[in-house]
């Protein structure tokens, strides 16, 4: 029986873009963090309150799988 071979593919990802990707995640958050926080919030309906909640927590997702991939050991 033959050996099999795996082949890992390589990929170099520059830092800054990452860094531009968590600032931007950063800020998308924290808008959609202002508008859950606002008194009109609660004017809004059930759907745009729940896009806004899944929103948050993706972008939360995002910063930090990211930071993970940049900061391994931590």
């Amino acid at each position: 029986m033959a050996d099999a071979k795996t082949t890992t593919p390589t990929c170099v990802i520059d830092l800054e873009i990452l860094e531009e990707v968590i600032t931007r995640a950063e800020f998308a958050h924290s808008l959609a963090g202002l508008i859950t926080e606002s008194a009109n919030f609660k004017n809004l309906s059930e759907h745009q309150q729940n896009a806004l909640m899944a929103l948050t927590t993706f972008t939360y997702d995002v910063k930090n799988a990211i930071s993970g991939i940049m900061n391994p050991d931590e």
